[in-house]
């Protein structure tokens, strides 16, 4: 039977406890995750941090301003999108049906020879920044994915 004398804890200040064991060299680390994380610099994975209630409240007043500026900056996003139009007749076809199909499909992922991102923007950005042979392949895709709701 092995003989415990003395516990230690993790050098990396997760708080683990290591138990020593006479006539072996002493561990530093709980584990490989924890030496890793000590020689890069990084913090401990499970450490508590205790925030009172004054800068809980400060934490939420900044969430909240951030919201704000979120918002407003999608709102800045949608009327620069808006206001960029195409003199090109056909692209613009193009653009009117994606859109439509779009907005009857609430704007899903299409995955094409690139990925269009769900949502209404990323729509947007890529019928205004794409060909016109994107442009009919994500018409084809969004088609499809229209086919395969009802």
């Amino acid at each position: 039977m092995i003989n415990i004398q003395q516990q230690t804890l993790c050098k990396a200040g997760c708080g683990t406890p290591i138990q020593h064991i006479p006539g072996h060299r002493p561990k530093l680390y709980c584990s490989d995750r924890c030496r890793q994380r000590a020689h890069r610099g990084l913090p401990p994975t499970n450490v508590v941090t205790i925030v009172t209630n004054d800068e809980k409240q400060a934490l939420e007043q900044r969430i909240a301003q951030l919201d704000q500026e979120l918002a407003a900056a999608n709102d800045l996003i949608d009327k620069l999108l808006s206001r960029k139009k195409t003199n090109n007749p056909l692209k613009r076809s193009y653009q009117d049906r994606l859109q439509r199909i779009g907005e009857k499909l609430d704007w899903p992922a299409l995955d094409i020879h690139i990925t269009v991102k769900p949502g209404r923007k990323a729509w947007r950005v890529f019928m205004i920044n794409e060909s016109n042979d994107q442009l009919i392949r994500a018409i084809i895709a969004a088609e499809r994915a229209a086919e395969q709701q009802s």
